[in-house]
């Protein structure tokens, strides 16, 4: 007996291209007949050939929009005769323009190949304008680090992603064992209160020192990161006059719980342990947390020469550990409330101990909270966010000279506190982004000496009020952007101070330097001005005019003491940096999705503070110290230019190359004319990367490999780290539901320079590790 049904999925997928012939046919022998032309196409996978469904294709031109079915086939039917241009976007793939032609008597079948893309699968950015938009959008230079790459790369702390990067320099000489500061496009130096870091929009950087301490991010908790290079001051004011890093944690994405476990070994006995736990109640409303943690120790290595060894002299060290948490409420798929608190607890000894437990060591304990909440009204998109930071330095220094032994505590409490609030408000053909921050830091710290009665002791304020309104306008017509900014900002210093407590001979050489300081206040606009343009599907074109402003920070105006080049003085009256910038560049995409980004930049630096050699000395205990003082430098220059190079050789194989030339120095500076000309210290002038990703289900391999030229380290040129090239590598084994074991090994030629004072870098370093997702 026949009998009549549904067809198959097979029989229809047999079916459906005959359907479509069909339809194609019965269009082209329509026209002129009143039936308006058509579109019909298919989405394939460049490297296979295999048809890709659920891919969002967007005909703008027509107001219309579809992704592809099973068949990967994708149809617009009534088009009015004209030039249109077809977007197709996936993710893990490059984003395709492909342009059409329609008279009133065709129809039109296409055929569109997708070219993996393993590098910057994530195409909405919000770093450059508060608001989601694709990253071929932004009028400026802005590198994603995806999760593809995070989890592929051997970084054993988050500053480590940076290193490969055009434009980017991470000073971290001791692996981890050390601090870092990450400075974009020359303009940081060793000052990381230049470069703008958030989490999920909140600023790390200290108002003490304008520091981070990358070391307290958890790097399995980060979804991806967003790097925008430039000043950006007009959006986010104080500390983005090179750039700004926004790191942003992975939240659930949908019901039940999901996560992953781990640990870890490698060089030097370091042991390490992490965990990542996510759920939701519901795919769209409801609650939802997180929760991840981790710990770390390690022995270290002696890391001055042996030449140079003495009996005080001992390994470096490292313990840590650090807790994430996160609870909020959906009401919509983009409207939510949510608090975050983050605590970290971490021990680096220095090296050297001579009578004291523990030797020379520092220490942070800090304390994070935030508070946000996001609303979408109709379009409208409101963001609002309240977040408080407590930092407890503490470090232990101890010295000998001849019989005279020195130990101190060093105590520091520093907060900042602050709230934000920005409103962006979409228009037909532009969006406005409106906001205001009140933020305000506090240092209160104190070097009390365990040997004598003497305690040192800094302290001060500053708060910074703001207000700005950015424009972005678009005009599809003529494919071109434009944006435009401008921003208020207020800042204010007050209760410095730097006093003496029982002075003796020990510190009585610092009375000169005590009192309490004038309070001060500052205010600066900034602006920035730039325009996009797509002269065609496969080229894009910028060009930019942006500002940067920073006042001094807390420590270089009120504190005085030894510093590792010698001894500082505090400047109170320092004056705020500010930056002229100007940029141009351009993204191509080539054939076989091979994209080519080159750019050129000019920064004008005025009021730069910096570390000069007053020409003084002064006795502390036995020992001639040099005095420097932070300076306003009249006038720097800093220019450059990079290139990036993107090449997705298919679905599992991904290659990157870029270049960076830096030029930075003194152009003019009235107190200290003799070092007109010099370079800015901690700027090398030419740096390359290159790295290869392979990556399959069950297996992936990454290659990066990193030279950069020397760097002077002092103010007259005369002393610098020598130029250095590693190569760094990891591969991991996937097994099972969600097991994973990798190998990684940092520096694989075991490269070690010195850096001054005659500390050496960590050489290779080898780790596994074992974890499993669920």
């Amino acid at each position: 007996m026949s009998r009549i049904g549904p067809c198959s999925c097979h029989e229809m997928n047999n079916i459906k291209p005959l359907f479509t012939l069909l339809l194609f046919f019965t269009a082209k022998l329509a026209g002129g007949q009143g039936i308006l032309p058509a579109v019909i196409g298919e989405v394939t996978h460049s490297v296979t050939g295999e048809i890709l469904a659920d891919v969002h294709v967007y005909l703008k031109e027509a107001g219309k929009g579809t992704v592809t079915g099973l068949d990967g086939r994708f149809y617009f039917y009534g088009l009015q005769a004209g030039d249109y241009t077809l977007t197709i976007r996936h993710v893990g793939f490059v984003q395709q323009f492909f342009p059409l032609t329609i008279s009133d008597q065709d129809s039109v079948f296409v055929r569109i190949p997708l070219v993996p893309a393993f590098i910057d699968v994530e195409e909405v950015v919000v770093t450059a304008s508060r608001f989601s938009q694709h990253h071929r959008e932004v009028a400026g230079r802005i590198d994603l680090i995806s999760p593809a790459i995070i989890e592929n790369s051997n970084s054993q702390s988050i500053d480590d992603l940076f290193q490969t990067m055009s434009g980017i320099t991470v000073d971290r000489t001791s692996g981890i064992y050390s601090r870092s500061v990450v400075g974009i496009r020359g303009i940081t130096g060793s000052e990381q209160g230049r470069v703008l870091a958030l989490v999920d929009g909140i600023p790390l950087n200290k108002s003490d020192g304008g520091s981070v301490n990358w070391n307290r991010l958890y790097i399995n908790d980060i979804e991806r990161i967003e790097v925008f290079k430039g000043p950006g001051s007009s959006l986010y004011g104080s500390n983005a006059m090179g750039g700004v890093i926004n790191i942003i944690r992975k939240r659930p994405a949908q019901k039940g719980l999901e996560g992953e476990i781990g640990t870890g070994y490698g060089t030097h006995n370091t042991m390490f342990g992490n965990f990542l736990l996510m759920g939701r109640l519901s795919d769209q409303k409801g609650l939802y947390w997180s929760a991840s943690g981790r710990t770390r120790s390690g022995d270290g290595y002696i890391d001055i020469p042996d030449s140079l060894v003495t009996g005080y002299d001992t390994k470096s060290f490292l313990n840590e550990k650090g807790l994430n948490s996160k609870l909020g409420y959906s009401f919509t798929k983009q409207s939510f409330i949510e608090l975050d608190y983050n605590y970290y607890d971490d021990l680096r000894g220095g090296g050297s101990r001579i009578f004291a437990e523990k030797g020379d060591y520092t220490a942070y304990k800090t304390h994070f909270f935030q508070g946000r909440y996001t609303s979408k009204i109709r379009n409208a998109g409101l963001d609002l966010n309240a977040y408080w930071q407590y930092e407890n330095y503490l470090r232990q220094y101890e010295r000998l000279r001849g019989t005279d032994y020195t130990l101190i505590h060093i105590d520091s409490e520093r907060k900042d506190q602050g709230i934000q609030a920005f409103l962006n408000i979409p228009f037909n053909n532009h969006n406005l982004v409106a906001g205001a921050e009140y933020r305000q830091g506090s240092v209160d710290a104190a070097d009390v000496y365990q040997t004598s009665d003497d305690v040192v002791i800094n302290q001060g304020k500053m708060n910074l009020v703001s207000s700005y309104l950015n424009q972005h306008f678009h005009f599809e017509s003529i494919k071109l952007r434009v944006q435009g900014g401008l921003r208020f900002d207020l800042a204010s210093f007050f209760g410095g101070g730097f006093y003496l407590k029982n002075p003796t001979s020990v510190t009585n050489f610092m009375l000169p330097e005590t009192g309490e300081f004038n309070n001060s206040s500052w205010k600066a606009f900034t602006s920035r001005f730039s325009v996009l343009s797509t002269p065609a599907p496969w080229m894009d074109m910028y060009a930019s005019f942006s500002q940067g402003f920073r006042p001094a920070t807390l420590d270089d105006m009120t504190r005085s003491g030894l510093i590792s080049i010698g001894f500082k003085r505090a400047n109170p009256d320092l004056q705020p940096e500010k930056v002229d910038n100007y940029e141009t560049g351009l993204t191509l995409t080539l054939p076989f999705g091979l994209i080519v980004e080159p750019g050129v930049y000019f920064s004008r630096g005025r009021n730069f503070m910096y570390y000069v050699s007053t020409g003084e000395q002064i006795l502390v205990g036995t020992r001639s110290r040099t005095i420097y003082k932070k300076q306003n430098v009249t006038e720097v220059h800093i220019s450059g230019i990079e290139a990036d190079l993107k090449y997705p050789a298919g679905s599992h194989l991904s290659f990157f190359g870029n270049y960076t030339f830096t030029k930075s120095f003194i152009k003019s500076f009235e107190e200290f004319p003799d070092l007109v000309g010099r370079q800015l210290t901690y700027n090398p002038k030419n740096q390359v990367n290159a790295g290869v990703y392979i990556d399959y289900p069950v297996f992936s391999l990454s290659l990066k490999a990193h030279y950069q030229d020397r760097q002077f380290t002092d103010d007259e040129n005369s002393v610098f780290i020598e130029s250095f090239a590693t190569a760094d590598a990891k591969a991991s084994l996937r097994f099972g539901k969600g097991a994973v074991v990798s190998l990684g090994v940092q520096n694989i030629f075991n490269k070690v320079y010195l850096r001054p004072p005659d500390q050496l870098s960590v050489g290779r370093f080898v780790t596994t590790e074992l974890y499993y997702k669920f």
